[in-house]
């Protein structure tokens, strides 16, 4: 299963923010179950300062795992 919950964006200060809702997102990612070797898309919003420039994304699959793959943007 996946959800837009499993995802944050650190910033340069190590803060962590979870998605934002913003009601007219086009295909905004939601969550569902997903088939072993299955793929989605879908759009996220996050909300960071303007001159932000040292952030990574940071996907989290499980509550219950410490496992994490981390993407520098």
């Amino acid at each position: 299963s996946y959800s837009d919950y499993d995802f944050k964006l650190r910033n340069s200060t190590g803060v962590e923010a979870y998605t934002s809702f913003v009601e007219d997102t086009a295909d905004r990612l939601s969550s569902a179950s997903l088939a072993s070797g299955g793929n989605v898309t879908g759009t996220m919003v996050f909300e960071v300062e303007k001159t932000e420039t040292d952030l990574t994304l940071i996907y989290s699959p499980s509550y219950f795992s410490d496992s994490t793959a981390e993407i520098t943007l």
